[in-house]
């Protein structure tokens, strides 16, 4: 087998749009609109079909009618999937930049270069995976793809046909031989993990779940480095979309970018816009929400959107508390931030003032209302 039988064009803009179609159209009739059917899609028939892994009698796989029922998210998930493997240079440049479990940053120049490092982030960014795009480096960010109830049959069913393109006789297990050319590297998650998702009667990992594995078991073996404040903020996106395959985690995405720019926009009115700065690097492979930088002294800001206050503190204090003291060092940041949506109570009041007085660790709330 010889993944580098996997090629499409890196260089034709607008393959992600293939989901666009997907929702409105059955597999059948897809094809015949990529091309000036829609304002705004025109998609090259070859990198459509090659995409999409069109057999050579011209039928679209059954998969993708058997997505359109899981909803929005799952499309775009699979389609994501479908983008990725079908082009060796995408499945490295997306393994060459793993750092924790589901998350990594494709360096311009790097593996992806020009028109097909530009197109590529895009993709990821339209699709809904990316949560920092700038022209010279795109996170990524997959923990939603995993969050789809049953997508995972279809990526099966997908990951198949890449398989087969690339060569491969069916004379050997599927999954061993993805194992095998390192498929899961380029999804930055464990051959276990990556084994239990493709595995039969596995029909979801929840969103969460995916979060706090990505957090509290990431890998010792992310980039350490010093950290270093960067101003400057990039709006993602906002609204009132349903989440794909989930309408509530959706609101919550939208809402956590919502709250990240409108807390930019009032600290940076506050402070200047030189002094704040939004998903800043920790330099240990996560990132922070917000940061403020005054005279020398940093302020950390952690957003959750939970159903709760008090999950809302459980889950951004350790956190929190990494991202200021990993390097044993009580002179990164002077103030932590939780903000959420919820008014302060008087016992979560009490909590953190009993944080600060007990054990001197400079924890805050902020509610932030719109």
């Amino acid at each position: 087998m010889d993944l580098s039988r996997l090629q499409v064009s890196l260089t034709k803009h607008g393959a992600h749009k293939i989901a666009l179609l997907l929702r409105k159209y059955p597999r059948n009739e897809v094809l015949d609109k990529v091309w000036h059917s829609h304002e705004g899609i025109n998609i090259d028939r070859t990198q459509a079909e090659k995409n999409l892994s069109v057999d050579a009698s011209g039928s679209v796989p059954a998969l993708w009618d058997k997505v359109r029922p899981l909803g929005d998210h799952a499309i775009d998930a699979l389609v994501l999937l479908a983008i990725i493997f079908s082009h060796h240079e995408l499945m490295r440049a997306m393994a060459t930049g793993r750092a924790q479990p589901y998350r990594g940053t494709i360096e311009r120049g790097a593996v992806l270069d020009g028109k097909a490092y530009t197109n590529f982030a895009h993709t990821l960014e339209e699709l809904g995976f990316s949560p920092l795009h700038t022209p010279d480096r795109v996170k990524y960010d997959l923990r939603p793809l995993f969050s789809v109830a049953h997508l995972n049959p279809l990526a099966l069913d997908l990951l198949k046909v890449k398989l087969r393109t690339a060569g491969w006789r069916q004379t050997t297990d599927a999954v061993d031989e993805m194992v095998g050319h390192r498929f899961h590297e380029t999804l930055a998650i464990s051959e276990g993990r990556f084994r239990n998702w493709l595995g039969p009667g596995v029909a979801r990992g929840r969103l969460g779940d995916a979060e706090d594995e990505a957090f509290f078991t990431g890998t010792d073996e992310a980039p350490t480095r010093g950290f270093e404040f960067r101003a400057g903020h990039n709006p993602r996106k906002t609204g009132t979309v349903p989440r794909r395959g989930s309408t509530e985690d959706r609101k919550a995405s939208l809402l956590h970018n919502e709250i990240q720019t409108a807390l930019h926009d009032v600290l940076a009115k506050k402070y200047g816009e030189d002094a704040v700065g939004t998903e800043v690097p920790t330099g240990l492979g996560t990132s922070i929400d917000v940061v403020v930088h005054v005279e020398g002294q940093c302020t950390f800001y952690e957003i959750k959107i939970a159903d709760t206050l008090r999950a809302c503190i459980r889950q951004a204090l350790p956190q929190l508390m990494e991202y200021a003291y990993w390097r044993c060092s009580d002179t990164l940041a002077g103030r932590l931030v939780i903000v959420g949506t919820f008014e302060k109570t008087e016992e979560a009041d009490a909590y953190l003032r009993f944080l600060r007085r007990r054990f001197r660790l400079p924890i805050y709330y902020r509610r932030f209302e719109r």
